[in-house]
């Protein structure tokens, strides 16, 4: 009778998918019997990104159940349970995006109306997306070591997962439909140049071409300078990097070239500052969409050339963001909240405006203020990870694995500017960098 009434209230999952998304933190504890915490954590991590579906289970009077939150608890209760983390990690300069995150939803709840209850269930959802695997990330990572742990297990993950990928690119997607009962998205958008855009069990084509791509560059930058002639680990790249090319999004594939083309050129000093002004893009496109009324006319004339199907979807990107930057800026502080109170009638009393890219989105929900400290939860670890190791620093043994963290939340940020596909992977990485670029002997409150 239980797992009825949790399947009426899913979103169109039927019982395996509810059942999954239900046992998946008993799942978490047995892990974490068997397993030293931080491997436990980050194998819960990636096995449940990559495998449990894409839905809600509705709860009444409690925050939605999907996968971002059992697996977030799975792990807390995990530690808590079988390792009590004693001492917790000190707050420092770096952990305050993340605290002024967790908040804002409260911020932009009473700056609207929207009452207490409705600011509660949006600071749990944050707490559980994004403040449990940063502090856990924080609390136990010690070295370079862990850094490798967690590279080390998204590549393993990544060519399991190349069987189901290459299964998709045949059959066409229908593995989540098949073991979950729905798709995950829209059906029509997995059609692309004559073959299909693989899906599996992430919540889109684009995450999943993505996930591939950083776990190809991972594996190029495992190991450090003296073993990169070893057979095998250039084999693991290349299968992961066409894997890549074969999962048709064009988007993923310009990220992986560029995380070649930085991981190749920075190896002297003097291209430390490329780093550094890739890093910049991400806080720079934002602004020059909304405060220097840049177009992307550039880029769509650039894409015409190559895929005008592409260049259209651009297109209808950057007039959608200007419609909603329209709209955002009525409150600009904090934004309109939740309840899609960020949307614009624009046709027959309906939303059809996209909202793609992540920046835009939290523009309209959480304000200039929220997206700023979402951008620098990522962009603090990277510029002091960047300054206490310069990247010619990156290509020896110890420090290869961590480089290669970099790389993955940057191009994730990067992504984001177009897109938005939220990852704990990406949290729990850049806690790790946040670790290992701030010492125990840096300020503390």
């Amino acid at each position: 009778m239980v797992l009825s009434f949790l399947q009426q209230g899913s979103q169109e999952l039927n019982a395996t998918g509810t059942i999954a998304l239900l046992l998946w933190i008993p799942a978490t504890l047995i892990a974490f019997l068997y397993m030293k915490p931080w491997r436990a954590i980050v194998l819960t991590n990636i096995i449940g990104y990559l495998i449990l579906p894409h839905g809600e289970i509705y709860v009444p009077a409690l925050p939605d159940v999907d996968r971002v939150m059992v697996i977030g608890l799975g792990c807390l209760l995990g530690v808590l349970w079988v390792r009590p983390p004693d001492p917790w990690p000190e707050i420092r300069w770096i952990d305050i995006p993340v605290l002024l995150w967790c908040s804002a939803p409260m911020i932009s709840s009473l700056s609207n109306d929207l009452g207490l209850w409705d600011g509660i269930s949006g600071v749990s959802k944050e707490v559980i997306r994004v403040g449990i695997p940063w502090l856990l990330a924080r609390r136990f990572v010690h070295g370079p070591e862990e850094s490798r742990v967690l590279v080390s297990m998204i590549v393993i993950c990544a060519l399991v997962h190349v069987l189901p990928v290459l299964y998709e690119l045949r059959m066409s997607p229908q593995l989540h439909k098949t073991f979950y009962g729905q798709h995950q998205h829209s059906f029509i958008q997995t059609r692309r140049g004559g073959g299909w855009r693989p899906m599996v069990f992430m919540q889109h084509g684009l995450a999943l071409a993505m996930f591939q791509a950083t776990a190809a560059l991972l594996a190029l930058t495992l190991c450090g300078r003296t073993e990169y002639r070893r057979v095998e680990r250039i084999g693991v790249f290349l299968v992961l990097a066409v894997v890549t090319i074969l999962t048709n999004s064009l988007g993923a594939i310009i990220l992986f070239a560029l995380g070649l083309g930085l991981w190749a050129l920075c190896r002297g000093q003097a291209y430390g500052m490329v780093m550094v002004g890739t890093l910049l893009v991400v806080p720079l496109y934002p602004g020059a969409r909304a405060f220097l009324n840049w177009d992307g006319h550039q880029i769509v004339s650039y894409f015409e050339k190559v895929d005008s199907n592409r260049a259209r979807s651009l297109q209808t990107r950057f007039e959608d963001e200007t419609v909603l930057l329209e709209r955002a800026f009525e409150r600009p502080f904090f934004g309109w909240g939740g309840y899609d109170r960020k949307g614009v009638d624009i046709l027959n009393n309906k939303r059809s405006t996209a909202y793609d890219s992540r920046w835009i989105i939290l523009v309209g929900s959480r304000g200039w203020v929220g997206m700023l400290c979402r951008m620098l939860i990522a962009l603090f670890p990277l510029y002091a990870f960047c300054k206490r190791f310069p990247p010619w620093t990156w290509h020896g043994p110890l420090l290869a694995p961590a480089g290669g963290l970099f790389m993955l939340v940057l191009l994730h940020e990067l992504d984001a500017l177009l897109n938005s596909m939220p990852s704990p992977i990406t949290i729990l990485a850049a806690g790790v960098l946040a670790n290992l670029a701030t010492p125990k002997d840096s300020f503390s409150t």
